[in-house]
């Protein structure tokens, strides 16, 4: 069984020219053809960013038989091109090789024998064994059959289909471009570095890009000034390791862990894959604070240090404004945001000095502060 070698994205779009073409073979009175997918496999190709990517191939047969009309059967269309003609046989009459002659053969017509310009003719072969070439226009006395024409077009259809198999010119649907989760964690890596992180809700209130619309604009080339370092690598490495090591608790854990799992995604899944990134970036970053963070003394205590966060809590009493503050000491501590201070108001940046009451957590490096007096930026 001869078999040719397409895209498998494209093996929808055979399957469907084959039934249109049975279709038509049915309206005709002509035996239906069938597609066969042999065998599938997988290469590893370069895209136009130089990234390794998989794609799948399939190996397929055309299979049927010619139709047999009066006792000749439609063999080959000759395309004549000067001296030389170009031989499109009939799929499934491959096992009996045409007549070399019909290589180089004029466009004449063994019925009419008119001398005419003709840009194609057809072969036919008895039952018997032998063989004629006849015009478009004549075919019908060799065939017998009431649509010459319609049996030639569908003949023609059927050689453009194994023409376009050939040359795997069949039109691909439109899908996401696929890139290998590695590569593209470290473009994530690289975007974060370079902007900061900016989730879609983010980027949403402040009317700006997300971490992953710039990530598109980078591999469309509309902003060419990313580069991806070693260091964007090997943050892709510890986002890998550290998303193996989530525990799946909840939904967006589970998608982490699936997206990462795959060899190759897209820009749908962009948004995760900088979650991701981000995620680990922050997850190192406390876990080097942990590390050199000295311990929450208790009791009354000074503290002065840099505002690191600020939010809004809300209770059945009504709000409060809370801050965390990274003492100069190395340990951060967390309260309300004492009543001097909301009145010329707080920012994240901000340096302040006040004595708490300060109590350790379970957290190495991290407390909370209550009772808070004396306070003043600084």
């Amino acid at each position: 069984m001869e078999t040719t070698r397409i895209r498998t994205a494209a093996l929808d779009a055979v399957i469907d020219r084959v039934r249109s073409l049975n279709k038509r073979a049915e309206r005709l009175g002509l035996p239906a053809m069938g597609v066969v997918e042999v065998d599938r496999v997988a290469e590893i190709e370069k895209d136009e960013f130089g990234w390794d990517i998989e794609v799948l191939y399939s190996d397929v047969a055309v299979i049927g038989s010619s139709p047999v009309l009066a006792g000749w059967t439609l063999r080959a269309r000759l395309e004549h091109l000067g001296d030389a003609n170009v031989i499109n046989s009939v799929p499934g009459t491959d096992d009996e090789p045409l007549p070399e002659h019909y290589r180089h053969v004029g466009p004449d017509c063994d019925h009419c024998r008119m001398d005419r310009r003709r840009r194609d003719t057809f072969v036919v072969r008895h039952e018997d064994g032998s063989y004629k070439q006849v015009g478009r226009t004549c075919i019908k006395d060799f065939l017998g059959h009431a649509n010459p024409l319609g049996v030639a077009s569908w003949f023609e259809s059927v050689q453009d289909l194994v023409d376009s198999l050939e040359n795997d010119s069949f039109d691909v649907p439109a899908s996401p471009a696929q890139y290998p989760v590695p590569a593209f964690a470290a473009l994530a890596a690289a975007v974060i570095r370079t902007n900061g992180f900016i989730s879609k809700r983010r980027a949403e209130e402040e009317m700006t890009a997300s971490t992953a619309d710039i990530m598109g604009a980078v591999l469309r080339g509309d902003i060419e000034d990313i580069k991806i370092t070693d260091a964007d690598q090997k943050m892709a490495a510890d986002t890998a390791e550290w998303v193996e090591n989530l525990e799946g608790r909840n939904d967006y854990e589970h998608n982490l862990k699936v997206i990462f799992s795959q060899s190759s995604t897209n820009l749908a899944h962009a948004g995760f894959v900088a979650a991701a990134v981000n995620g680990c970036r922050s997850s190192k970053a406390q876990a080097a604070q942990a590390e050199a963070a000295t311990e929450v003394p208790e009791g009354r205590q000074s503290v002065e240090g840099e505002i690191v966060k600020t939010d809004v809590k809300i209770n059945e009493y009504g709000e409060r404004q809370v801050m965390q503050v990274r003492d100069d000491r190395g340990f951060v501590v967390w309260g309300t945001v004492p009543a001097s201070l909301r009145r010329s108001g707080v920012e994240v940046g901000d340096r302040v000095r006040f004595d708490a009451a300060l109590s350790a957590s379970d957290r190495k490096g991290f407390g909370f502060f209550n009772r808070p007096s004396k306070a003043a930026k600084v």
